[in-house]
């Protein structure tokens, strides 16, 4: 997918040439019998077409009809990879109860709802937050997202779990700051400080004293566009990845 984007954007493959079809997607009933070669139609590319402007409407996805203890419930902001990968197995293993997931893609929150047994797919943050049967919510966005929806996560009472980093900057720190309440409770995503070996060594270098730790890390290549690159939206490597070793050291 990757390669076909580059060609189209260097015009070297027009995408428009490879479309035989246009449905109105309420067709789409046609559509897929022209994609299938019902009555002999042959296709390449089908294309369905969506109203110019298309009001917004909420719209709640149920996949459940199961009952939900009030305010035990766990509510999942981002459904990408490492959440899919590790984190929803984790909680799943836990026995939580997975109430509403909302992402950026609605297919993706749908398909993540479906696998991992959540109730319902959410039309919005707004409408996990103000769930009163979710008591947890997971953020598993991308990093520039993380301060402003773990601050109104907090805002609205919520325990909040948000993959690090917590902030990129002073400012977003504040929001945080400003949103915690004798009560709230927070907890960042380093898990290194958890890990088999960490604990281990912990206990090893228990009653020794202050230690002297240096450390190397090999966190992989990532490609010069790579949106972790981004000091906006991903914070650089340092900000993004590296604070799980200054945490493991600091631990």
């Amino acid at each position: 997918m990757e390669a076909f984007l580059d060609l189209a954007a260097s015009g070297r493959v027009s995408p428009a040439e490879l479309t035989t079809h246009r449905f109105p997607v309420d067709d789409a009933a046609k559509a897929y019998d022209v994609l299938t070669g019902h009555g002999g139609a042959r296709s390449f590319g089908i294309l369905l077409e969506y109203p110019a402007s298309l009001a917004h409407r909420p719209h709640t996805v149920r996949l459940a009809a199961r009952p939900v203890v009030r305010e035990t419930g766990v509510g999942l902001v981002g459904a990408g990879a490492f959440a899919r990968s590790t984190l929803l197995p984790s909680l799943m293993a836990a026995g939580a109860s997975l109430v509403a997931v909302t992402s950026e893609t609605g297919l993706t929150a749908a398909d993540v709802a479906s696998r991992f047994g959540f109730a319902r797919v959410a039309d919005s943050v707004a409408d996990v937050l103000d769930d009163d049967t979710i008591g947890a919510v997971v953020i598993a966005t991308r990093h520039s997202s993380h301060a402003a929806l773990a601050a109104a996560a907090l805002r609205a009472g919520k325990a909040t779990f948000v993959e690090k980093p917590l902030a990129l900057d002073r400012s977003e720190l504040a929001e945080i700051e400003a949103a915690l309440s004798h009560d709230s409770v927070l907890m960042v995503g380093f898990n290194r400080r958890f890990a088999p070996h960490v604990t281990r060594l912990r206990d090893v270098f228990d009653g020794v004293g202050d230690l002297v730790l240096t450390m190397r890390v090999n966190a992989g290549p990532l490609a010069d566009d790579h949106w972790l690159h981004d000091p906006q939206e991903g914070g650089g490597r340092l900000l993004g990845e590296g604070c799980h070793f200054v945490d493991l050291l600091a631990t």
